[in-house]
């Protein structure tokens, strides 16, 4: 077998490549705990993050060309939940979050990377639950929402690979789990979920090659309903005399 790389002028083909790459984060945040009422808490909070993305590389993965590059990405992120207390024994939450996720190094890794062109993937989450414990029973259920935007996909033009940013997807669904004691030592635990993760429609064109992301479409790999998942096992714990 020939394990040499492809030609390419001035690099060696014994050298797959040689890169430095890198992440450099700064994230400071604050949050405030308010006790509205002795049964009423709320949380807001504050994050501002600033990652910057580097590659310093003579012989870069994949594409084996030389790329110097990076980019500073910033966003102002928002949090909030709030718990009431309606027993001492039984609790209901609501969450709020704002987030985003950097792209994948391997966007620089193209023959003619546009890594300055390219945003975060954002999401805004919603959650909302109850929690109760009783004696041997505790019961744990939610519901949640994420609007996830700015999908970062990809297309080929001609023979280079091209990342962009395009639609989003949608996730949505409804889980819970219940753990009861039995004795002292046998613990019984079951948990399930439905589940949604549809894609959002959007077109663009990219090098003049048209791209349509089909909206509604059940993203593959994601769970989804139905099918249903659940499961449910039994835990014991020793004594030590």
């Amino acid at each position: 077998m020939d394990y040499r790389q492809k030609v390419l002028a001035g690099v060696p083909q014994y050298v797959e490549y040689l890169q430095y790459s890198g992440w450099d984060q700064v994230e400071p945040f604050i949050d405030v705990e308010w006790n509205v009422t002795p049964q009423l808490t709320v949380t807001p909070g504050l994050k501002y993050v600033s990652e910057k993305l580097s590659v310093d590389a003579d012989i870069n993965q994949k594409s084996r060309l030389p790329f110097h590059g990076s980019k500073t990405f910033t966003k102002t992120l928002y949090f909030l939940t709030a718990n009431y207390k309606l027993q001492d024994n039984l609790a209901l939450y609501g969450q709020y979050a704002t987030g985003f996720l950097l792209p994948d190094i391997s966007a620089t890794q193209a023959v003619n990377p546009n890594l300055n062109d390219l945003e975060p993937q954002e999401s805004t989450n919603y959650q909302a639950g109850l929690v109760y414990h009783g004696g041997k029973l505790t019961v744990d259920a939610d519901a949640y929402y994420i609007d996830f935007t700015n999908k970062i996909q990809s297309v080929t033009v001609g023979t280079e690979n091209v990342s962009f940013n395009l639609g989003g997807a949608r996730y949505k669904g409804i889980e819970g789990a219940v753990t009861y004691a039995a004795t002292d030592t046998l613990f019984v635990f079951a948990n399930g979920s439905i589940n949604s993760a549809e894609a959002q429609g959007a077109s663009t064109t990219i090098g003049g090659v048209p791209v349509v992301i089909a909206g509604g479409k059940q993203i593959a790999g994601a769970p989804s309903r139905p099918p249903r998942w659940a499961s449910c096992s039994v835990t014991t714990t020793g004594r030590s005399r």
